[in-house]
């Protein structure tokens, strides 16, 4: 792969990351209550597990040892997929590069903060959506994109 190859991936990571921290900022900032812009909501809620609260029953050493394990693992085999990938592949590298940046906004919030800042949810005043985040929103998207290739 070349290096221009190599500097998407890579960039697209760090770039899927730091939106992902900043959104959590403003949130942070900015919101409490449920308000709803057309079927897009915005409320501030804090996940302390992982996906959908699984692991919130864990005491938080070991919940942050089995998440930043559960990280480094995943950087692992992203590196090795990408090395191993042929070069043609580009759709797939770039799903795993968004999957892996939402992963790490998630997993290096559980380890700084202990819980997770969701702050989206669709539907209406009624019935919406379980909060999520943009690093789940981009996770989806990547998900999508190892799919389709």
């Amino acid at each position: 792969m070349k290096k221009r190859d190599w500097a998407l991936v890579i960039g697209l990571v760090f770039a899927t990351w730091a939106i992902d921290q900043l959104t959590k900022v403003w949130a942070l900032n900015n919101l409490n209550n449920l308000e709803f812009y057309g079927p897009l909501g915005l409320v501030l809620h804090r996940n302390p597990g992982a996906i959908l609260g699984a692991f919130s029953h864990l005491p938080p050493l070991l919940r942050v040892v089995c998440l930043s394990t559960g990280g480094a693992f995943l950087i692992f085999i992203y590196g090795a997929f990408q090395y191993f990938i042929p070069k043609r592949f580009m759709i797939l590298r770039i799903g795993m590069s968004l999957l892996l940046g939402g992963i790490l906004g998630n997993v290096s919030d559980r380890i700084m903060a202990g819980s997770v800042v969701d702050f989206l949810v669709l539907g209406n005043q009624k019935y919406f959506s379980p909060a999520f985040n943009f690093a789940d929103a981009i996770q989806w998207v990547g998900y999508g994109r190892v799919v389709l290739a």
